[in-house]
């Protein structure tokens, strides 16, 4: 249990550090930007260089406030509740939230910027109504399913419900057979460290699960995802720069991270550096970090910036408890 309240402060903590850096293209880039703020480390910028909207420093991006998003409707249901999900997302970042831009044209936009998914199913609610199933697009491939998974991989942890409840979830906003794989294969990586802690063999177990003809709920895309991991296992003596420009998958990029990681900061800042959607990794990166590492690998600085903080810790307590009972 103390390990899933982590992995949620680690996660909605390392958004937050990057979001000030969200979206810019390379790692040179970063560089200068940082030069020109007379910045010696990347995360908390005080003055946002996001190019494509701009935000107050400690806020969390797209990516971190689904993750608020759906931790709040766990802890008050206790349950997965699509429905209710669906609900919260279009009034959190629907029509008249503050999601919603006077001109969608302007850039930086002064406001949040939605993932394409969210927009999907904001758009298809208008249509469809708010009690429509399977609103989240099947077309979309980006990171919104791996950004929810602390509280939820958290929530159900060495439960046989687990990648079924992961399932639930990664469908309201990637509702298709290759994101689902690897959401259900990222799962099991912080569902290992949220049970053992860190483990250096956890890849080599997983791309073992992902082979296994018994393994719980399969996907057709199960030994592609396997064969993803190698290649990064592969890829490992290569800077994590070089990786994310060459790459650029976030699954894929996130567990070069993980592989070389030696401390959720060391993770975090790496992340922040590499440029490009730095949130999205950041926030699976960051609960899995702090799931190896342990509350204290997270400066408190950190936690203190991050303004979401004090009611994540909160939830996080009251879906640990939900569990226990």
């Amino acid at each position: 249990r103390k390990r899933a309240i982590i992995a949620v402060m680690g996660s909605i903590v390392a958004d937050a550090a990057a979001q000030p850096l969200h979206y810019i293209a390379d790692s040179d880039s970063i560089h200068k930007i940082l030069e020109q703020n007379n910045a010696v480390d990347p995360e908390f910028l005080p003055v946002s260089a996001n190019p494509r909207y701009k935000i107050d420093t400690g806020q969390q991006s797209c990516y971190g406030d689904q993750l608020m998003v759906f931790m709040d409707s766990l802890a008050n249901h206790g349950i997965i509740d699509v429905k209710d999900l669906i609900r919260r997302i279009v009034r959190y970042f629907g029509p008249n939230s503050e999601y919603e831009p006077k001109d969608p044209t302007e850039r930086p936009l002064p406001c949040p910027l939605r993932t394409s998914a969210i927009s999907d199913i904001i758009s298809n609610s208008l249509r469809y109504g708010l009690d429509g199933q399977n609103l989240g697009p099947t077309d979309d491939y980006n990171a919104d399913c791996l950004c929810k998974l602390a509280p939820v991989v958290g929530m159900f942890a060495g439960q046989r419900n687990m990648l079924a409840s992961v399932e639930k979830v990664a469908r309201i906003t990637q509702n298709n057979t290759k994101s689902l794989a690897i959401c259900l294969a990222a799962a099991r990586i912080l569902e290992h460290y949220l049970l053992k802690g860190y483990d250096k063999d956890v890849f080599t177990i997983v791309q073992n699960e992902l082979k296994n003809p018994q393994r719980t709920l399969p996907t057709d895309e199960d030994r592609n995802v396997a064969d993803m991991i190698q290649s990064i296992v592969d890829m490992k003596s290569r800077s994590h720069v070089n990786v994310v420009s060459h790459v650029g998958h976030i699954f894929q990029c996130s567990l070069h991270v993980l592989l070389t990681a030696k401390s959720y900061i060391d993770g975090v800042r790496n992340t922040l550096i590499a440029g490009g959607c730095n949130c999205s990794r950041a926030t699976f990166i960051g609960a899995c970090l702090a799931a190896q590492f342990g509350i204290d690998a997270i400066p408190m600085q950190w936690i203190r910036k991050t303004n979401s903080s004090s009611y994540a810790f909160e939830l996080a307590k009251k879906l640990m408890k939900i569990q226990t009972n």
